[in-house]
């Protein structure tokens, strides 16, 4: 199954998130997805679901959702992407623990969403 994929709000267009694997395994417990070019669109309200996911019920969102690009990462690599940048990881599906390092950068005068685990972190 597709993981849904995910956008920060327009509030993150200086943000950068970072994630580097600490382990190998297989695709199913370590895959990021990515939607190339899409930090640059700005999508209408309705094409997200009430937590922002983007829609994969939509029509108008099959070409994006078909644009998924599968990043495989090994221990050492790291993965440097836009906060707008609709990506995913979908669920470990064995028994393995899954272990990376995911960190977000920021300009000072771009706070977190209130109530969000970035805000509770500042």
């Amino acid at each position: 199954a597709q993981p849904s994929l995910l956008t920060a709000s327009a509030s993150a267009a200086d943000t950068r998130f970072t994630r580097a694997p600490l382990a190998t395994g297989p695709q199913s417990r370590l895959c990021t997805e990515v939607l190339p070019g899409t930090h640059r669109q700005e999508l209408p309200r309705e094409r997200y679901d009430e937590r922002l996911f983007l829609r994969t019920d939509l029509p108008e969102n099959e070409a994006l959702l078909r644009s998924a690009v599968h990043v495989d990462l090994e221990p050492g690599d790291v993965l440097l992407f836009h906060a707008r940048l609709f990506h995913a990881a979908s669920r470990n599906h064995t028994r393995d623990t899954k272990y990376s390092v995911v960190a977000s950068y920021r300009r000072l005068d771009n706070l977190p969403v209130p109530g969000t685990r970035s805000a509770q972190l500042d």
